[in-house]
């Protein structure tokens, strides 16, 4: 009984770690069940803007060294471990044991971090509900319309676009001016850093995130420069609360387009229009083909994501697409990753927010 007691006693930090994880998981599966809007609003929401506030201030990005650094403690915590079940012949199970309730402790803490910093935020009342947004089947007429339309705005405001860091600057004073245009959309939250490893995540196929344990909104610089500014808008509105992809994607292309920054319309114009010109391929390929009406211009720029997109396909990029496939599922995005698409939805059942931009 002594030594089972001082075994205990040894491991008295990883049961620690995993007491408080299983309590926090515990108390997040009841805070989303009995009060979701209470929890976002008194946990998430000021959590997300104390850590905004303080990486804001910094001139520089944070989270890649973040993770690198979690990464680096973890596997230097692997090593102790190990080498003390290698060394430690008379306690080798024990510290195996041990082992296996720190990497326990660790993933059910870094999960309960995510659900408290931003988790929370799936099951609150969305963003479509709280502006009034609609969501209703609409025609293959319809959608063969906006899409003619965005065509031709893609048509009359192709351009070339500014220095990259230049279009992270006008990004940051659009969602300003014009994230006011929506409710509950927070200007004060318009930070976006391009990420210094972006290289590395075009690998994985990923264009930009918010990163809930920084606060930050990171971007990829490393990919066509016709991406980036709804990309960073896209961005900001994750920052600024909004969960669901297809709404921030909604919110990134309505303030591209009334931004009055033709590069920023320009971005706007070509991301809806090749989410709605894909739907309308699906829905019905003969007005499919009387949509297609982009200049030489536009159907380069296009092919230019498409080919860069191409290149950068990896085994990786279809493990992170699985990884964050479950990710949003478990997080009730029953659509997964097809939820970005879902934006055709607010597009065509909310045209007042941009056909005024023509």
């Amino acid at each position: 009984m002594k030594k089972t007691l001082q075994k205990l006693q040894w491991a008295r930090a990883e049961l620690i770690a995993l007491a408080i994880g299983a309590a926090l998981y515990i108390l997040y599966r009841g805070l989303i069940g009995l009060c979701p809007n209470w929890a976002k609003a008194h946990i998430a929401a000021p959590l997300m803007g104390a850590l905004g506030a303080i990486s804001d201030k910094l001139p520089w990005g944070i989270t890649q060294w973040v993770i690198v650094a979690f990464f680096v403690a973890a596997l230097g915590l692997a090593v102790w471990y190990v080498a003390k079940i290698i060394t430690r012949r008379g306690q080798r199970a024990g510290y195996a044991c041990r082992l296996g309730a720190a990497a326990v402790a660790i993933v059910l803490l870094v999960y309960c971090g995510y659900c408290y910093l931003w988790g929370l935020n799936y099951y609150d009342k969305d963003f479509a509900a709280r502006e009034g947004l609609t969501r209703q089947p609409t025609s293959a007429t319809t959608l063969y319309n906006a899409c003619v339309y965005f065509a031709n705005l893609c048509n009359q405001t192709a351009c070339d676009m500014p220095q990259k860091q230049d279009i992270l600057q006008q990004a940051e004073q659009i969602w300003q001016q014009n994230s006011t245009m929506f409710d509950t959309l927070l200007p004060d939250r318009h930070t976006v850093k391009g990420l210094p490893a972006s290289a590395l995540l075009s690998k994985i196929g990923y264009s930009g995130f918010y990163f809930p344990f920084t606060g930050e909104a990171n971007v990829n610089t490393h990919m066509p420069a016709t991406d980036l500014p709804c990309t960073a808008l896209h961005e900001l509105a994750h920052k600024s609360g909004v969960a669901a992809e297809d709404e921030a994607n909604f919110v990134a292309i309505v303030l591209c387009l009334n931004s009055q920054n033709s590069a920023f319309v320009y971005s706007g114009a070509l991301t809806g229009y090749t989410y709605l010109i894909n739907q309308l391929y699906q829905t019905d390929y003969e007005l499919w083909q009387k949509a297609a009406v982009i200049n030489d211009r536009v159907y380069s720029d296009l092919m230019e994501q498409v080919d860069y997109w191409q290149e950068q396909q990896s085994p990786a990029e279809e493990v992170a697409d699985q990884v964050y496939e479950g990710f949003l599922q478990s997080f009730s995005q029953s659509e997964g990753l097809n939820t970005y698409s879902l934006v055709v939805d607010l597009l065509l059942c909310n045209p007042e927010y941009w056909q005024q931009t023509n």
